[in-house]
């Protein structure tokens, strides 16, 4: 009895330790982090059928992106080493794309004149805005706001 009051004691008043740190302090230690991660949720959704809804990635710091988003499939005749996967978030289609380290650049798409964009297209996992004209090699997956229409499905 006296051993099972302590592990209640020592579970209920020790801190919590969690499983991982969350390096937010340093922008790109945090990428390095969770892009490997990111992408391999994006990548674990190609099993699932088009119009599949995310519940979303949880970033270290607890964020959550992509949440809400459906999957709609991963775009088809790429150059080497890219990967693009296409998503509808309410009435938009969104883009997350990534490059191999040593893959072909991929353009990026500019705002479509039809739209006010108001918003920069593309950004890192942290929401800083991607400043390239094309996704670089090793540079981990980048949300795109103004997919390509020849990525989009049929």
């Amino acid at each position: 009895m006296r051993n099972l009051l302590l592990t209640i004691a020592v579970s209920v008043f020790s801190p919590i330790v969690l499983a991982e740190e969350c390096p937010t302090s340093d922008l790109g230690v945090f990428l390095d982090h969770e892009n490997p991660r990111a992408m391999a949720f994006i990548k674990s959704l190609e099993g699932k059928e088009p119009g599949f809804k995310s519940d979303g990635f949880r970033l270290c710091d607890g964020s959550i992106l992509f949440g809400g988003w459906s999957y709609l499939g991963k775009t088809k005749n790429l150059k080497q080493g890219q990967h693009v996967y296409i998503f509808r978030h309410g009435k938009a289609y969104r883009a997350v794309a990534w490059v191999e380290n040593k893959g072909i650049p991929l353009p990026i798409p500019s705002c479509p004149k039809h739209i006010d964009c108001s918003a920069e297209g593309q950004y890192a996992l942290s929401y800083d805005v991607y400043t390239f004209k094309a996704i670089q090699p090793g540079d981990g997956p980048i949300i795109l706001y103004y997919p390509w229409k020849s990525w989009l499905p049929a």
